[in-house]
């Protein structure tokens, strides 16, 4: 019987791909083992019909193979196993088998070794590319920059290493960007590199620069809230240089001396020593709300604690002015 040629090979090999069912033994129903062993399997299979399809029967095999080790009665990759076994001994084959082998070495002893071996063989002109393909790579690779990458998917044409120039290319580009951002302190250039490296492993930093650089223009513009807000979320991301923490501490003594709240205010004078700036301050306008706050059900007790926060004289007299006030509420509301 006539051995077919590599076309009529690969039809069968190939109609054998299509037609035979993937077959599930009834032991697969009660497999035991992780679910992922059958999506591994599925991918191999399919990687290995692709690769058949390109004629690069030898990387088909070790998947097949590897499938077969998974699943030693896997039916689909018995039948590829004998299929390709059939077209690597067949000797019409070997040239093409041995490319595939050369190209997948991918150093230029094995390619050169490969035209040696087929001086005039059919796969001359597309060894003889892998070999300028490989040069121009290493050229690119070994000068490292953006220009040098761009050269080679430029003028590469196998672009064999495509992928890897890309990646190359790209790590590059992220470090020149952040190199001109890093120190800008400059919210539009930092969002931008936030925005476009999401991966980074200098995202994180940059969001939080990104929210620095705001909270000094709104420190700037004396909107001082706004700038405590952006600081704050600067520090959830990245702990904050000391420099801005004696910043937020000062803004946020400014805030609490704003506040309207009696149970932050009692908060903040607890951490205050008497001898503290703030202290007087604080206790004061502490002893002014609580006395405005004063009505008709207010206690002896909320009485003594509103004059208890009383620092000045004129505290003083203001917050028993208030007592009287609500005292009088109170006896009218009897």
């Amino acid at each position: 019987m006539k051995n077919p040629n590599i076309h009529t090979k690969l039809v069968a090999l190939l109609f054998l791909l299509f037609i035979i069912p993937h077959v599930t033994v009834q032991a697969e129903l009660h497999d035991n083992r992780p679910v992922n062993r059958q999506t591994i399997i599925k991918k191999k299979l399919g990687k290995a019909k692709e690769l058949i399809q390109a004629n690069d029967v030898a990387t088909a095999q070790r998947l097949i193979q590897d499938v077969l080790r998974l699943d030693p009665n896997n039916a689909e990759a018995l039948s590829l196993s004998t299929g390709v076994t059939e077209y690597c001994n067949n000797p019409k084959n070997f040239e093409v088998i041995d490319f595939h082998r050369a190209r997948e070495a991918g150093t230029t002893a094995a390619m050169e070794a490969f035209l040696r071996k087929y001086p005039s063989g059919k796969y001359r002109q597309e060894a003889i590319l892998c070999l300028e393909d490989s040069a121009l790579w290493h050229k690119a690779k070994s000068t490292n920059t953006i220009e040098a990458y761009d050269e080679y998917l430029n003028t590469s044409k196998a672009k064999a290493y495509i992928r890897e120039a890309n990646v190359a290319r790209y790590n590059l580009q992220e470090q020149s960007d952040w190199e001109k951002c890093k120190n800008s302190n400059d919210p539009k250039l930092l969002n931008r590199f936030a925005v476009k490296y999401l991966t980074s492993t200098h995202h994180d930093e940059a969001c939080s620069l990104y929210h620095i650089a705001n909270g000094d223009i709104f420190y700037e513009n004396e909107e001082y809230e706004l700038a405590l807000n952006e600081y704050l979320m600067a520090d959830s991301i990245l702990s904050l240089p000391d420099v801005y923490n004696v910043r937020v501490n000062q803004l946020r003594r400014l805030q609490i001396k704003k506040s309207e709240s009696p149970e932050e205010l009692k908060a903040y004078l607890a951490s205050l020593s008497k001898d503290d700036s703030d202290y007087p301050y604080i206790s004061n306008r502490l002893a002014t709300i609580l006395a405005r706050n004063l009505n008709a059900s207010s206690t002896e007790s909320d009485y003594e604690e509103a004059l208890s926060y009383a620092w000045d004289s004129d505290v003083v007299k203001f917050v028993k002015k208030e007592i009287k006030r609500a005292q009088k509420e109170k006896k009218e509301s009897q």
